[in-house]
C-alpha cells in the first residue's frame, strides 16, 4: 500500500519475489496493479514470478493506459498463451514502450499460438507508435519451425521472421534457445536484408544447419547496418562455415564493421565431393546440395524466391564477378535467355550496384576458369616472413637446417610451385637469420629452390650439403616433416 503515496518512481524491480496465482492470495494481481499506482514508471520488472491469467489480465489493462513505461521486463512469469498475446496487444498501444523482454514464456508452444501471432503483429505494427519498440529478447520461447521448408502447419518461426520485414526501427532482437531450425533461419535472413536499423541479432542454440547458416551469411553481404549475428551453438557443418568465412572476407573488403560469433558450433570437416554435374535445386532429391567455390561446375539451376536458392545464385554471381573469363554460359531466366551483367576491369562490385531478380528459374551452366596453382595459395608473403622469423629463432630443428645449407625440392606437391618474389624475401629472410648464409647461386641447377620446404607438414623434402670426402658430390638425406 505505501506504494500508492505520493513518490515519484522511476524503475522498479520485482523479479523473483515467489508471488503465485493461487486462488485466494491476490498476489500476483497486487503486483501487476503496481503499474497502474506510478504513472511516472519507466522500468518495470516482473520476471520470474506466477502471474497466471488474473495477474497477467491486470498487468494488460494498466499496461493500455501508462503513458512514460519504457521498458518492460517479464522473464518466465507464466501466463497462458491468451493471456500473453493480450499483454502484447496492450503493448503496442503503449505509446513509450520501447525495450521488451518476453522470454522464456513459451510462445510457439501451442499450435496454433496466439501469442505468437501478437508478437508478429507487435513487430510489424510498432513502426506507427509514437515511441516504436527498439530491443526485443524473445529468446527460450518455442518459435519453431516445423521443418527446413515451408508447411502448412502452423510455423510460428516465419510468421515472427516475416514481420520483421516491415519493422524500420528495431535496433536489437534476440531469438536464442527457440528451435528456429533451417526453416525459420532463412525466412528471417531474408527479413534481415530490409532491416536498415538492426544492429544485433541473437540465434544461438537454434538448431540451425548448413542451409540456414548458407543464407543467414549471405545476408550479412547486404545489410551494412548489422554490427553483430551470434550464431553460437549451432550446426552449421562444413558448408554452414565456409559461407560464414566468405561473409567475413566480403565485410573486410569493403572494410565494414562487424562481429559475428559462431563457438561451440558443430562443423565437420570432410573432404569435398565432385560436384561437377547438375544441381538442379528445385528437385527435392537435391535438398542437401551446396554449392562449392572450388568445385562450382555445372549446371545450376535456381528458384529466386526462395531464400536458399537466392543465396546460391548470388554465390554464383559472386564467382563470375571475381573469377577471370566468362564462367557463366547458356543463361536463362523462365525459359528465356538472359545475360548477366559484370564489373568492367578494375572496378570492385558489390550488391548495390546490381539487382538480382526476386522471382523466377535461373538456369545456367557454370564453367570454371583453369588456374595453375601457386605458392601464394598456400601461404601469402607476410605470413610465410612471419612463419621464418619465429621457427628460425625458437626451433632448433629449423635453425640447423637453415644453417646446414640450402633447402631443395624436386617438387613434391603441385601447390608448392615457388613463385621469384616470395623465394627473394624468404631468402633475404634466411640470410638474415643464420650465421652461415648461402646463396642462390650455389644451389644446384636441377634442384629447386624452395625456403618454405622445411615446414611443410607431410611432405619428404631432400636437403642437399656439401660432402667433404674425396670424389663426392653432394650428399643427401631425405626428410619428412
Amino acid at each position: 500500500m505505501c506504494l500508492r503515496a505520493q513518490v515519484t518512481l522511476l524503475e522498479l524491480r520485482l523479479a523473483n519475489l515467489s508471488c503465485t496465482d493461487n486462488p485466494g492470495t491476490g498476489g500476483s494481481k497486487n503486483l501487476s496493479a503496481t503499474l497502474s499506482f506510478l504513472p511516472q514508471l519507466r522500468l518495470l520488472e516482473l520476471s520470474g514470478n506466477r502471474l497466471g491469467k488474473e495477474g497477467g489480465g491486470v498487468l494488460a489493462t494498466a499496461l493500455e493506459s501508462h503513458g512514460h513505461l519504457r521498458t518492460l521486463l517479464l522473464q518466465g512469469v507464466s501466463v497462458p498463451d491468451r493471456t500473453l498475446a493480450t499483454i502484447l496487444g496492450s503493448a503496442l498501444t503503449a505509446p513509450c514502450l520501447t525495450d521488451l523482454d518476453i522470454s522464456k514464456n513459451d510462445i510457439g508452444l501451442e499450435v496454433p499460438s496466439l501469442a505468437a501471432n501478437a508478437l508478429a503483429t507487435l513487430i510489424q505494427s510498432s513502426s506507427g507508435k509514437r515511441a516504436p519498440l527498439q530491443r526485443l529478447d524473445a529468446g527460450w520461447n518455442a518459435l519453431r519451425s516445423p521443418s527446413a521448408e515451408v508447411t502448412e502447419r502452423f510455423n510460428s518461426a516465419e510468421l515472427v521472421a516475416k514481420s520483421l520485414a516491415s519493422n524500420s526501427y528495431l535496433v536489437s532482437l534476440e531469438l536464442g534457445w527457440n528451435g528456429l531450425s533451417d526453416g525459420g533461419a532463412m525466412w528471417l535472413a531474408e527479413s534481415i536484408r530490409e532491416c536498415a536499423y538492426l544492429q544485433y541479432v541473437g540465434l544461438a542454440n537454434n538448431s540451425i544447419g548448413e542451409k540456414g547458416c548458407y543464407v543467414l551469411a549471405d545476408c550479412l553481404k547486404e545489410n551494412n547496418g548489422l554490427k553483430f549475428m551470434k550464431l553460437d551453438g549451432n550446426p552449421i557443418g562444413k558448408h554452414g562455415i565456409r559461407a560464414v568465412l566468405r561473409a567475413i572476407d566480403t565485410i573486410c573488403t569493403f572494410g565494414w564493421a562487424k562481429r559475428v560469433s559462431f563457438a561451440a558450433c558443430n562443423i565437420t570437416i570432410t573432404a569435398p565431393p565432385d560436384l561437377n554435374h547438375n544441381h538442379d535445386l528445385t528437385d527435392p532429391s537435391n535438398d542437401h546440395d551446396f554449392l562449392d567455390r572450388q568445385r562450382p561446375g555445372g549446371v545450376w539451376v535456381c528458384d529466386l524466391s526462395k531464400p536458399f536458392h537466392r543465396a546460391t545464385a548470388w554465390e554464383l554471381v559472386h564467382l563470375a564477378w571475381t573469377q577471370p573469363g566468362q564462367d557463366w554460359q547458356e543463361e536463362t531466366l523462365d525459359g528465356k535467355p538472359w545475360n548477366l551483367e559484370e564489373p568492367g576491369p578494375g572496378e570492385v562490385w558489390s550488391r548495390e550496384d546490381y539487382n538480382l531478380p526476386t522471382s523466377g528459374i535461373l538456369k545456367v551452366k557454370y564453367v570454371a576458369t583453369p588456374r595453375v596453382p601457386r605458392l601464394s595459395d598456400v601461404v601469402t608473403q607476410e605470413m610465410a616472413h612471419r612463419i621464418l622469423r619465429h621457427m628460425s629463432y625458437n626451433s632448433a630443428t629449423v635453425r640447423h637446417l637453415l644453417a646446414s645449407s640450402a633447402f631443395a625440392l624436386p617438387c613434391p606437391h603441385p601447390m608448392l610451385t615457388p613463385v621469384p618474389s616470395l623465394c627473394s624475401m624468404l631468402t633475404s629472410a634466411l640470410c638474415s637469420s643464420v650465421p652461415r648464409p648461402v646463396p642462390l647461386g650455389n644451389a644446384p641447377a636441377s634442384l629447386r629452390w624452395c625456403a618454405l620446404a622445411p615446414f611443410c607438414a607431410s611432405h619428404t623434402v631432400t636437403t642437399a650439403s656439401p660432402d667433404t670426402r674425396p670424389g663426392r658430390g653432394l650428399r643427401r638425406r631425405r626428410t619428412r616433416f
